[in-house]
């Protein structure tokens, strides 16, 4: 084991050793703990105990006035505006589908925490995957170069173009091995905020889904139509609560047009009601019901703006219905380009497994390493072959993994209840 292959395993072992690790199952578990579920549940209870108000009326308004400075010359009133026709039953309706709104937002939260915990996890093993890869890579071209270098010296027909083509592949597996540990990074990091855990530095995977398990039981899904968009999915469903919210907030605009009897008003003069009583006691002609008074107002909705704001409804119907569609068309598209994709994966894993097959680099090697006398630079050629067929089967593997996860994200199989962890080996 060369120098680097050492510091890199101490390296490990050392943040292993003050690290955390975390089974996947457990990461997947954390996602009904996300702060993001917790604050929607919040947002969910309090919509659900607003007050829905009283039935016919809209505002109370309760008012003393006190006249003179005198607290005996005090008139009381009050005033019930009320709502309009039918007002009642649509605001009902409507505080409905509001609810029904925030319970399903609920269940879109939690879907997103499980998408991102499932993809920061196959993103994470991907790119450590492919890092370790090209460490052995690089391993090799140094190498390569050493054996080259030494061959410039000693052999007259050695050409000097072949070293430089293996440095330039050497410094692009550098290139690429600096991008998997930046996006390897990214992903942890992720990670560590989805766990709230800052302590988090690995994967357990034991017990995950073995690629030609996932392989096979995709296929059967593919072959027997198991995968398919539901037009009332959790996603889809969305819209079709915005598109009922719509409709609902333009009939209770329309009620709320219907307001022809805007307010009833009841006052009481206790000043008024004084002066009748010494009207009394003085033998005059008085009246108590002179200190209490009735008021009634009328509503003439064709002579307010009220028209205008049930035609603007009307255009956020529209536009509503609009984005139903839009998104049922384009939800429809990603999903067959992710089911496509899942195809080419399965044609692809199928390709290069067949070729590994039939090359077979590994035995070649062993087979070569039996010879006396081995060129040393073809015993490296081998190598090479079989960590570059490793890194193609690990981008088809990985790409399996991920559009797996996003087609049961779009059929809604991903947070149907009980829950389950779709990485685990059933």
């Amino acid at each position: 084991m060369n120098n680097k292959n050492m510091l890199f395993l101490i390296l490990v072992c050392s943040v292993a050793a003050f690290g955390k690790s975390y089974t996947i199952d457990g990461i997947i578990r954390t996602s009904v703990d996300d702060r993001r579920v917790s604050l929607q549940d919040e947002k969910h209870k309090f919509i659900k105990r607003t007050f829905p108000g009283i039935p016919l009326i809209d505002k109370i308004e309760l008012k003393a006035q006190e006249k003179s400075f005198d607290l005996n010359n005090v008139e009381y009133s009050l005033k019930l505006q009320l709502r309009g026709i039918g007002e009642t039953f649509s605001s009902a309706r409507y505080r409905k589908a509001m609810i029904q709104k925030s319970e399903h937002k609920s269940q879109l939260v939690i879907g997103s925490t499980l998408s991102d915990r499932y993809q920061a996890i196959i993103d994470l093993l991907e790119q450590e995957s492919k890092h370790k890869l090209y460490q052995e890579l690089m391993d090799v071209y140094a190498d390569k170069i050493k054996v080259m270098e030494k061959l410039s010296t000693v052999d007259p027909k050695f050409e000097i173009t072949e070293l430089i083509k293996v440095e330039n592949d050497n410094l692009k597996a550098l290139a690429s091995d600096m991008e998997c540990r930046k996006f390897a990074d990214l992903a942890s990091s992720k990670l560590k905020t989805l766990l709230n855990d800052h302590e988090f530095t690995e994967i357990d995977t034991s017990g995950i889904i073995p690629v030609d398990s996932l392989l096979l039981l995709v296929e059967n899904k593919l072959e027997n139509n198991a995968f398919t968009l539901d037009n009332d999915n959790v996603h889809i469903r969305k819209y079709k609560i915005d598109l009922d919210i719509e409709e609902e907030r333009y009939k209770l605009e329309k009620a709320e047009a219907r307001k022809y009897l805007s307010h009833i008003g009841f006052a009481y003069d206790n000043g008024e009601h004084l002066d009748q009583i010494q009207r009394r006691n003085d033998d005059k002609d008085y009246n108590l019901n002179d200190a209490f008074s009735l008021e009634v107002g009328i509503t003439l909705p064709i002579l307010t703006t009220r028209p205008h704001d049930v035609v603007k409804r009307k255009s956020d119907i529209i536009k509503a219905k609009d984005e139903y569609e839009t998104f049922k068309e384009e939800l429809l598209y990603l999903f067959t380009e992710d089911i496509n994709d899942l195809k080419y994966y399965i044609i692809q894993y199928r390709i290069l497994k067949a070729r590994e097959l039939e090359v077979d680099a590994e035995a070649s090697l062993k087979k070569y390493l039996e010879f006396k006398g081995a060129d040393p630079l073809v015993l490296l050629s081998i190598k090479e072959n079989i960590i570059k067929n490793q890194l193609n089967r690990t981008d088809v593997i990985y790409g399996l993994y991920r559009n797996y996860i996003q087609v049961l994200d779009m059929t809604g199989e991903l947070i149907k209840w009980p829950t389950k962890n779709f990485l685990l080996q059933q």
